[in-house]
């Protein structure tokens, strides 16, 4: 999240890693086709927005961590092949930041904070389906 539209919300969420070019990078490392990327449907970003959608990018660390080590049974490592994984799984801080703002949040927009973290959902899955069909 690079962009100008998302705000500062912690200086532990404001340095990161960007997954994009990490999983071009494996895609190609595995001989995979990467795929056209099309526009992510951002809605208008206000806080609850950006909280969903941490929510879920941040919370796939979690998994990210398991599936980095089955990963590594298959020889893959942080520079060839599973680098997405490996920055993902190479630290809970980012979550532990996402939690504490959601605890710390007054007021929030449930509803909106839901059908953000919907549209990440959506975006991963259509991911997935485009490199099957790849």
């Amino acid at each position: 999240m690079d962009d100008e539209r998302w705000p500062l919300l912690s200086p532990v969420l404001d340095r990161g890693y960007q997954l994009a070019p990490l999983v071009r990078r494996d895609l190609l490392d595995l001989g995979m086709d990467v795929p056209a990327t099309g526009d992510f449907p951002v809605p208008a970003v206000d806080r609850e927005v950006l909280l969903g959608m941490l929510y879920v990018v941040e919370g796939s660390s979690l998994g990210a961590r398991v599936l980095y080590r089955q990963a590594q049974k298959l020889g893959l490592s942080g520079s060839f092949g599973a680098r997405h994984l490996a920055a993902q799984a190479e630290s809970v801080e980012r979550w532990r930041e996402v939690v504490r703002l959601l605890e710390e949040a007054p007021d929030l927009n449930l509803d909106s904070m839901v059908e953000a973290s919907e549209l990440v959902f959506a975006a991963a899955g259509h991911a997935f389906e485009d490199l099957q069909d790849a």
